[in-house]
C-alpha cells in the first residue's frame, strides 16, 4: 500500500487508518513502513476490523514520518513489533505518564503537563446551563484506548446517566511534548437547556500568556463567525486563531472562529479558553446533543513553535479502490478519466462549488460564486457556528419552511466525501468529510436514546438553534460516515454512535409477527431501506447474529411483498394494533424509485454478507418493477412517484435521483445476467450525470456521491470484462517466428510462402512494378502468431506519378 505524506516537521506524527482487500493479510500479519530510500519509519498498529473470512480489513496505524513530501510503502514484514513498555500508570482516580522529557497527569477535572522546570496546570470548569444542571464529576473512569508507544490515547469518562456527561480524550505525543485534548460534553437531561458558558483555565508555572499575535491585549471574543472583538474595541471583521502563547507553551484550539462563539482572556500567567463565552447569547441545546473541542497544548520552546503543525496524507487511489473497504469504488485512474470523463469530473465540480461565498438571504435569492475550499474565510457565515459547523444549510424555502434549515447530512454526506477523498487524495475534501462526520456524531445524533435526528419539515424544519426536531425518523438514518470517521481518524465516539444506532434499529424491526416491519415499509420504502443500509454498514465490520437475523427477516418480508403487493393489504385493518391512516405503498400508489434504490442498496449489501436467497429475490423483483413501470426512456429518468393522491408527482421526472437507483440495478445485472438491467443502469447513469454538475449543497452531494462511485465501479468492471473477452478471442502466440529483410521479389522466392494468385512484375532493383496486374496473394506454410513485432515497408513511387 502506497501512502503519500507531507510533514512540516521531522518525525511528524502520522495517524491513519489503512484498509486491505479481503484475503490479503491475516490478523497476525506484521508490517513495515519504508521511504523511497529504503529507510524504515517507526510504527505501531492495531487491527480495527476484519472481513468475513477473518482477514484484515482495516488497521489503525501510528508512525513517525520525515519532513517534506514522501511516498511511503506499507509492506508485509516478518519482524515482530517490539513490546511497548509505556511509562504510564492508570489508577482509579488518576493517570500519570512519565518519561525523561515529559510528565502528564490527569485527574477528575484537571490535568498537568510538565517538562523540565515548565509546568501548565489545566482546570476544566463545569458548563453553565439554564435551568441549572446537577453535574457529578466525582465518578471517573479511565481507559487506555491506544497502547501505542508513539502516541498513546487515554480516555476519561464521567459515567453519568443524566445531567451532563463529560468525556476527554488525551493523545500524548512524547516525541514533541504535545497533548492533543478532545473535550466533549453531552446533554443527557431534557428536553432543552440553554448553554451559558464553558471554559478551561490554563496556569503557567513561569512566564505570562499572550493572545496569538495580539500582544498587549487581554481579551479576544468571537461571538459570531467572521467577526471579532479585541478588549473593549468595536467588533470588526476577523478570523483569528484561538491561540494562547508564551515563550515556552502553546495552547491552540482547532477550528476556533469556524465553531464560534469562543473567547480568550489572559492576565499574567492565567489564561482562560472559553469554549462558550458567557458574554455570548445563550444557546438552546436539545437533549442528547454533544459538543466537542479539540485543543493542543505544547510545552517547551521548540514544541510551542511546531505545536499547530499537521501531517497530511493520502492513499493510492487504485489500491484503495481494489480493497472495496469503501464499497465498490472506481479509482481516479487515467483509464477511468478516459472512459468515463463525465463521471470522473462531475462530482468533483459539485464539491468545488458546494460552499458559496454567499447563500440566498430573505428578500434576495441570489447565490454567490463558489468559495475556495482551502480558504474558509471565503464561505458564507451560515456554514459556521458551534451547532452548524459540519452541517449543510439548504436554500430558503426548502420543504416549505420560511426559515433557514439544515439537511443534517442528508443521504450521509460524510460517506460521499470520504469516498471522493479516497479517489482524489484532496485534503480539503477530507476536512469537509471529517467535520461533517463529527457533526453527525455529536449534533445529529441523540446520545440519550441512540437515535439520529433528521432535518424535519415545514414548521419543524431543523435550524438547531430553535431545536424543533426532537427525535429521529427511520427514513433518515446513516452509519457509513460514522465508520469512516472511526477507521480513518480513530474516533471512538463515531463507533459508539454507529453501534447504538444499529442496536436501536434492530429493536425497531424486531417483533413476533411481520407488523414490526410492515408498519415502516408501508409508510415509505426508505424507512426499511436506510435502516438496512445502516445495519449492513455495521455488520460489515462488527458482525452480530441477532442483527443479521433481523436483516434476513426484512429481506424475506420484502421478497414476499414484491411477489404480489396487492395481497399484502387484503384483510388488514390495523398495523401494530393501530388503525391504518395512510400508506405509501411500494410497487403501488405512492411508490418512489429513489426510495426503492435505497432499499436495493440495503438488499445488495446484505446479500454480499449472507448470500441470502430472499435478498436476491427481493432485489431482482424491485429491479423488474423499476424497469417495467417507472422508467421513462424518452426523458432518461424515472417517474418521481406513482401517487394517486398527488397526481402532480406523476408527471415529474427528476434526473438527479437516477444515481440513487443505478447501484442496485447494476447489482441486479451481476446477480441475474439480464442484459436489460445493465442497459437500464447505463441509460439511467448517463441520464442523471449532467445534474451532478449543478450540485449546490450537502444533500445533492450525498444523493449523487454515495452511489456514483459504485456505479462507476460496475461500469469499469463491465468494460474490463469486455476487454478480457476480446483478448480471449485473439489467437495466442504459436512460438514460431518469421523474420525477413529484403525486396518483394526476394520475399516471393522464400520457401515459406506459396503464391495463390497474381502475376507480379518486378523492377531491376527488385521492387514491385506499379501495375494493376502486378500483385501477389500468398499463404504461409507455417502460420505464426506473435505477441510483438513490427513491419517496415519502403515505397518508391514511379517518377511519372503526380502526387
Amino acid at each position: 500500500m502506497q501512502i503519500q505524506t507531507f510533514s512540516p516537521i521531522e518525525e511528524g506524527l502520522l495517524l491513519i487508518g489503512i484498509p486491505f482487500r479481503e484475503g490479503q493479510y491475516a490478523p497476525e500479519q506484521n508490517f513495515t513502513l519504508i521511504t523511497g530510500a529504503g529507510e524504515s519509519c517507526p510504527i505501531w498498529w492495531t487491527p480495527r476490523a476484519c472481513w468475513p473470512d477473518g482477514s484484515l480489513k482495516w488497521i489503525w496505524l501510528h508512525a513517525r514520518v520525515p519532513a517534506g513530501e514522501f511516498s511511503l510503502q506499507l509492506r508485509p514484514s516478518t519482524h515482530l513489533l517490539p513490546p511497548s513498555d509505556l511509562p504510564l500508570t492508570i489508577r482509579s482516580q488518576e493517570v500519570v505518564f512519565q518519561s525523561e522529557a515529559l510528565r502528564f497527569a490527569v485527574q477528575q477535572d484537571r490535568w498537568t503537563l510538565a517538562s523540565g522546570d515548565i509546568r501548565v496546570d489545566v482546570q476544566d470548569t463545569p458548563a453553565q446551563f439554564e435551568p441549572t444542571l446537577v453535574q457529578d464529576l466525582s465518578q471517573v473512569h479511565f481507559e487506555l484506548v491506544d497502547p501505542s508507544p508513539i502516541a498513546p490515547l487515554i480516555r476519561l469518562v464521567h459515567p453519568v446517566t443524566e445531567g451532563l456527561r463529560y468525556e476527554s480524550l488525551f493523545r500524548i505525543d512524547p516525541q514533541h511534548n504535545i497533548i492533543y485534548w478532545t473535550r466533549r460534553v453531552t446533554l443527557l437531561s431534557g428536553p432543552r437547556y440553554d448553554l451559558r458558558a464553558m471554559s478551561a483555565t490554563f496556569r503557567l508555572s513561569e512566564g505570562e500568556w499572550h493572545i496569538g499575535d495580539l500582544e498587549g491585549h487581554h481579551s479576544l471574543q468571537v461571538h459570531v463567525p467572521h467577526r471579532m472583538q479585541v478588549d473593549d474595541f468595536p467588533e470588526v471583521v476577523g478570523h483569528p486563531d484561538a491561540r494562547l502563547v508564551s515563550d515556552q507553551v502553546l495552547v491552540w484550539m482547532e477550528k476556533g472562529w469556524q465553531r464560534a462563539p469562543f473567547g480568550l482572556d489572559v492576565e499574567g500567567n492565567r489564561g482562560i479558553v472559553s469554549f462558550y463565552p458567557e458574554s455570548a447569547n445563550p444557546l438552546a441545546v436539545l437533549q442528547g446533543t454533544s459538543f466537542r473541542h479539540d485543543v493542543r497544548v505544547a510545552i517547551g520552546k521548540q514544541a510551542a513553535q511546531i505545536g499547530h503543525s499537521q501531517v497530511r496524507w493520502s492513499y493510492d487511489s487504485g489500491a484503495i479502490a481494489a480493497t472495496e473497504a469503501f464499497g465498490p469504488l472506481a479509482p481516479r485512474s487515467e483509464e477511468v478519466r478516459r472512459l468515463f470523463p463525465g463521471f470522473d469530473r462531475a462530482f468533483q465540480v459539485g464539491i468545488e462549488q458546494c460552499r458559496p461565498i454567499r447563500l440566498d438571504k430573505p428578500g434576495d435569492a441570489t447565490l454567490g460564486p463558489p468559495g475556495d475550499l482551502a480558504d474558509e474565510t471565503t464561505h458564507d457565515v451560515e456554514f459556521f457556528g458551534l451547532q452548524h459547523y459540519g452541517d449543510w444549510p439548504m436554500r430558503l424555502g426548502s420543504y416549505g419552511g420560511a426559515e433557514r434549515m439544515y439537511c443534517d447530512n442528508e443521504y450521509d454526506v460524510p460517506y460521499a466525501l470520504f469516498q471522493q477523498f479516497a479517489r482524489t487524495g484532496q485534503w480539503e475534501i477530507l476536512e469537509l468529510a471529517r467535520h461533517s462526520a463529527i457533526h453527525m456524531t455529536d449534533v445529529d445524533f441523540l446520545a440519550h436514546r441512540g437515535d439520529m435526528r433528521f432535518h424535519g419539515y415545514h414548521a419543524q424544519a431543523e435550524d438547531h438553534q430553535a431545536a424543533r426536531v426532537t427525535g429521529g425518523e427511520l427514513g433518515h438514518v446513516w452509519a457509513d460516515g460514522y465508520w469512516c470517521l472511526h477507521f480513518l481518524f480513530g474516533d471512538p465516539f463515531a463507533r459508539e454512535a454507529a453501534l447504538a444506532l444499529t442496536h436501536k434499529l434492530r429493536e425497531d424491526f424486531t417483533g413476533e409477527d411481520e407488523d414490526a416491519i410492515r408498519r415502516h415499509f408501508t409508510g415509505s420504502e426508505r424507512a426499511v431501506g436506510w435502516p438496512m443500509v445502516a445495519m449492513c454498514a455495521t455488520m460489515e465490520v462488527e458482525s452480530d447474529p441477532a442483527t443479521l437475523e433481523t436483516l434476513e427477516q426484512m429481506s424475506r418480508y420484502v421478497a414476499e411483498y414484491m411477489r404480489d403487493p396487492d395481497i399484502e393489504f387484503e384483510g388488514i385493518e390495523t398495523i401494530g394494533g393501530h388503525p391504518i391512516q395512510w400508506w405509501r405503498c411500494a410497487a403501488l400508489d405512492g411508490s418512489k424509485p429513489f426510495m426503492l434504490g435505497v432499499l436495493m442498496e440495503g438488499l445488495e449489501r446484505y446479500h454480499r454478507l449472507s448470500h441470502s436467497p430472499a435478498a436476491r429475490e427481493a432485489l431482482l423483483a424491485i429491479a423488474r418493477f423499476l424497469r417495467d413501470v417507472m422508467w421513462e426512456p424518452i426523458t432518461g429518468a424515472f417517474l418521481y412517484e406513482l401517487n394517486a393522491y398527488n397526481r402532480a408527482h406523476r408527471v415529474l421526472y427528476p434526473h438527479h435521483i437516477n444515481l440513487l437507483v443505478t447501484r442496485g440495478l447494476a447489482y441486479a445485472y451481476e446477480l441475474s445476467g439480464d442484459e436489460s438491467f445493465r442497459q437500464l443502469t447505463l441509460q439511467a447513469a448517463y441520464g442523471g450525470l449532467w445534474t451532478v454538475f449543478e450540485t449546490t449543497g450537502g444533500k445533492e452531494i450525498g444523493m449523487a456521491g454515495r452511489t456514483s462511485g459504485a456505479t462507476m465501479a460496475y461500469m469499469l468492471r463491465w468494460w474490463q470484462r469486455q476487454r478480457e473477452v476480446l483478448a480471449a478471442d485473439q489467437p495466442t502466440s504459436t512460438g514460431i517466428t518469421f523474420e525477413f529483410h529484403g525486396t518483394p521479389e526476394q520475399l516471393l522466392d522464400s520457401s515459406r510462402l506459396t503464391r495463390l494468385k497474381g502475376d507480379p512484375a518486378f523492377n531491376a532493383d527488385g521492387s514491385l512494378a506499379c501495375d494493376a496486374e502486378s500483385y501477389a496473394i500468398c499463404t504461409i506454410e507455417s502460420p505464426w502468431n506473435t505477441d510483438s513485432g513490427h513491419v517496415v515497408l519502403d515505397f518508391a513511387p514511379d517518377a511519372t506519378i503526380r502526387w
